[in-house]
């Protein structure tokens, strides 16, 4: 699982949402650790700036992170709709878990 779940997990988008602000950490069915989210991310901030030799904010990498994450989701819904000739334009998103953290997805495919 996630790092926030407290077992060593990678970074993931539950993890950027955390350390966002945007995760509703008050409704989350267990407790969550935003210093290990934010230790992955530290982490992978520091190699990325070691290999490009930039200077990054840790927060607008986390913002990039999530954008592209966002996207690749998005992609993924309208290529498998596209391919079975639905228009996902013209349905509902679904979700589980936490809802809202799907809106930046359904509005990149047009449902929102």
């Amino acid at each position: 699982g996630p790092a926030c779940y407290g077992k060593q997990g990678p970074l993931t988008v539950t993890d950027l949402n955390l350390i966002l602000g945007k995760l509703p950490v008050t409704d989350f069915p267990i407790p969550l650790d935003k210093d290990a989210a934010l230790a992955k991310l530290k982490e992978l901030h520091h190699t990325i700036e070691f290999e490009t030799c930039g200077n990054h904010d840790l927060i607008e990498l986390a913002e990039g992170y999530l954008q592209i994450a966002n996207a690749n989701m998005a992609q993924a819904i309208r290529t498998v709709s596209i391919a079975r000739g639905y228009a996902p334009e013209q349905y509902l998103l679904v979700s589980f878990g936490v809802p809202v953290l799907n809106m930046p997805v359904a509005s990149l495919i047009r449902l929102a």
